[in-house]
């Protein structure tokens, strides 16, 4: 307290006290703090992680709040974790160690949180001394341990108290005269912490914890910390758990072990599954795993703000929500949902990556839940198509499953299968459900792209904001890049780091790996900084401050990052291929930042009618109704994101250049692209399947990889330096996108294309049936979605529609 109180009034500051009600209240202190404009707080981090979760909203436009010390407890990385999150970017937060009996703190060190590599630091909690302190570590028989080894905390110095008042005994044991090292005549009084700790060898110490911790019980004839236990729930959640604390109680024929939880408040997703995931997953010794995990809205703390053991013990241990309890939405699905329902579950509660049950749980899956927007994906759907046949004994084709992403969808795609007879025992109010029409997603586009539009900024920034920009990035432009870590992105991220022009190059919305862990771009260079997040979130995962950083010193914007895929639905792409073009918008509009949009030849789709009228480097628009309702999803994204940036680029005189690329070719293709992997096999097997001309439209068009790489950063460097391709064409007076269609001037039709891959295997390719191509492939390697796209071409499940594209001179 009196450190608190003097810190403010020795330097000219002013000090809040916070009443008992909004002390028990962190959304209370929270308004409190920013109405006061506080610069300064100091609190244990028990306190702090209830603040932070429950005054998140409030804080983060805090602009005055810059230190936040925390002391009194371990500081772990649940807490650096929250700090990071709330993305405050003057806010330093500081370790600070000093029992009251030693007046004020006695070692205090700043804890990086900035980056996501710091929330796992391990050496973020190493305290240097303060001035007229002394530190040094005995062991038990009051001998002095040499640097490195463990034992208890003393502390000397002009801040060091006299004792207990009316406790002598007590003040004898803890407060000891004690000969000076470097002046053997001299007696100093030191105090005896009880803390156990070590000096390292650069002078500053790591505080390991209490000798005798209150926080250690005994189970079965061991020791354990109960600290450890709730420590490790915080770390395996990765954030979903903000606090938490363990308790053993009596029972019968043994103690049992009980943990108490404190979810995040932005968490939606089922608590009943997630904690069961983390009583399977805890890392931690059977003897110290807990019997039961109960959630909680706070952990009960003392006057000072610790963890208060007395009432932890207290609390009730309410039974978890039953993951088999019947909800409120299993009373509105139809028997082919409900069925339906227990598949998914099954495919999606058998990850093998850990934490997934953010959609999993019976009480969130509905009619309307999308399959790719609650943790499945097209591995999992090859596994969810498999129990279908099983269950249902019928062959379903993976781009219907694909088509009826949604719950609702794939119950009436299944129902429509089945049998007459089973359709006829249904429920008379589930019958105008089950209609053949029912699995089509249908989209109001004009709405759509409407809504998209809706609240961008509709000020123009002033020409001097942009044009300063292109001067300041002259000799060390600042590139933002999506789709870093695929095919095209690679290559792209090469020639940006290559190019001297180009200081640094922001990756953004790097995904975890399947397994979960950090994935990382195949270029190593100081230029690179990477930004773990994922194009679905609508900050791409961005921190706020982190977003407004790049906002700020971004040169030149390029949207390369989409989810490729020829069978989701566009309601699946939506977020990851159309939300993110917007929130970029978002990041380019104040400082009219050039922003380069990656799409695709296949918006041809939308406007052409037969297959010899190519698409020039204009508009897709007025598109085709029936087309544009048809086309596969992955290209309707990249159509909507195109009339996204025409009337972003209208209204706000945003710099928009719009790469629309034919088909792309090279070694490192992915595995996933379907007309790419139909080449690359062929050549391998040497034979092309035979398919036949009434079933393909269109004309083969290979770009090379390097080509388009290298075409469109030395596009995006001019826009930014003011090059040639930096003015933006302009009708009616009105700036509009710049459209470069990346192609070759030699088309390739499908009856050409046996000649074409003779050429470039350098000897005779002969063609077989589609199902000896497809098994021959497999056997070599294809992909199980590969074979399954080509699969239901060969059954007469649509056409090969190859769009055309061409320069306009």
């Amino acid at each position: 307290m009196l450190d608190q109180i003097f810190l403010a009034l020795c330097n000219g500051g002013t000090v809040v006290m916070v009443g008992k009600a909004e002390r028990g209240d962190p959304t209370r202190m929270a308004e409190l703090m920013v109405r006061h404009g506080v610069t300064l707080t100091h609190f244990v981090p028990s306190e702090y992680l209830a603040l932070l979760n429950y005054g998140h909203h409030i804080l983060r436009n805090s602009q005055s709040w810059r230190y936040a010390m925390s002391g009194g407890e371990k500081l772990g990385q649940e807490l650096r974790r929250a700090f990071h999150k709330l993305g405050c970017r003057t806010l330093k937060l500081v370790n600070v160690y000093g029992p009251a009996e030693i007046t004020v703190a006695c070692a205090r060190g700043i804890v990086p949180y900035r980056e996501t590599n710091d929330i796992r630091d391990n050496t973020s909690d190493h305290l240097r001394p303060s001035p007229n302190y002394g530190i040094e570590i005995i062991d038990n028989d009051m001998n002095v341990l040499p640097v490195g080894f463990p034992g208890e905390i003393c502390i000397s110095g002009q801040g060091v108290g006299l004792g207990y008042l009316e406790r002598p005994e007590e003040s004898r044991r803890k407060f000891i005269q004690k000969k000076c090292g470097a002046s053997p005549s001299i007696d100093t009084k030191i105090y005896r912490s009880g803390d156990k700790g070590r000096l390292l060898p650069d002078g500053t110490l790591k505080v390991l914890g209490r000798i005798n911790g209150d926080s250690q019980v005994k189970i079965h004839g061991f020791r354990v910390e109960l600290d450890e236990i709730a420590n490790a729930i915080v770390h395996i959640s990765n954030g979903i758990i903000v606090n938490a604390a363990a308790s053993l109680r009596p029972g019968q024929p043994r103690d049992i072990l009980v943990a108490f939880v404190v979810f995040d408040v932005e968490f939606t997703g089922g608590k009943a599954g997630f904690i069961e995931w983390l009583q399977s997953n805890l890392p931690l010794p059977l003897i110290m795993k807990p019997t039961s995990i109960v959630p909680t809205d706070r952990i009960p703390a003392s006057a000072n703000g610790k963890t208060d053991r007395i009432a932890v013990d207290k609390l009730p241990i309410t039974k978890p929500p039953d993951r088999n309890t019947t909800d409120t939405f299993t009373h509105n699905l139809n028997p082919w949902e409900q069925s339906m329902k227990e598949i998914w579950e099954e495919v999606l509660t058998t990850r093998a990556n850990g934490v997934c049950g953010n959609g999993n749980e019976q009480t969130t899956l509905q009619p309307s839940s999308d399959f790719f927007q609650v943790e499945g994906n097209s591995i999992l759907m090859i596994k969810l198509k498999s129990l279908v046949e099983v269950q249902f004994g019928m062959v379903i084709s993976m781009p219907e499953l694909f088509h009826a992403s949604t719950l609702g969808s794939m119950a009436v795609l299944i129902a429509n299968a089945a049998d007459t007879a089973e359709k006829a025992a249904l429920k008379p109010n589930t019958a105008s459900f089950l209609s053949p029409k029912s699995t089509q997603q249908t989209v109001n586009w004009d709405l759509e792209i409407a809504g998209m539009v809706e609240g961008l900024s509709q000020t123009r920034p002033t020409p001097s904001s942009y044009s300063q920009s292109l001067i300041n990035g002259k000799g060390g432009l600042v590139v933002v890049l999506t789709g870093a870590t695929g095919f095209i992105g690679r290559h792209l991220l090469l020639h940006l780091v290559e190019d001297p022009s180009v200081a640094q190059v922001n990756c953004l919305a790097i995904r975890p790996d399947a397994s979960g862990k950090p994935r990382h771009v195949s270029i190593k260079s100081d230029k690179v900084t990477e930004y773990v997040g994922n194009l679905s979130d609508l900050s791409l995962g961005l921190l706020d401050s982190q977003f407004a950083s790049l906002a700020d010193r971004a040169h030149v914007i390029i949207h390369n990052g989409a989810d490729v895929s020829l069978l989701k639905t566009y309601q699946s792409l939506r977020r990851p291929n159309v939300v993110s073009t917007r929130t970029l918008c978002e990041m380019a509009i104040p400082r009219r930042v050039p922003l380069h949009y990656i799409s695709t030849a296949s918006v041809a789709k939308v406007i052409q009618h037969n297959d010899t009228v190519p698409l020039l480097e204009v508009p897709a628009s007025p598109p085709v109704p029936d087309l544009l309702n048809s086309v596969d999803g992955y290209a309707a994204s990249k159509w909507v994101s195109e009339m996204l940036l025409e009337k972003v680029a209208t209204d706000n005189g945003l710099p928009a250049y719009i790469h629309r690329l034919a088909h792309v070719v090279g070694d490192d293709a992915s595995e996933l692209d379907a007309m790419g992997m139909l080449t690359k096999y062929s050549l391998l097997l040497r034979a092309l399947p035979l398919i036949k001309p009434e079933n393909v439209t269109g004309q083969w068009d290979f770009v090379m990889v390097q080509d388009v790489a290298r075409d469109v950063v030395r596009s995006a460097i001019e826009s930014a330096t003011g090059g040639e391709t930096s003015l933006q064409r302009e009708e009616h007076g009105s700036p509009r996108p710049c459209f470069v269609n990346h192609c070759n001037r030699v088309k390739v039709t499908h009856e050409e294309l046996r000649r074409y891959l003779e050429g470039i295997a350098g000897g005779p390719i002969r063609e077989i049936g589609m199902k000896e191509w497809l098994e021959a492939a497999r056997e070599r390697g294809l992909h199980p979605l590969v074979y399954e796209f080509f699969n239901a071409f060969d059954k007469g499940q649509g056409k090969m529609v190859l769009p055309i594209i061409a320069k306009s001179s």
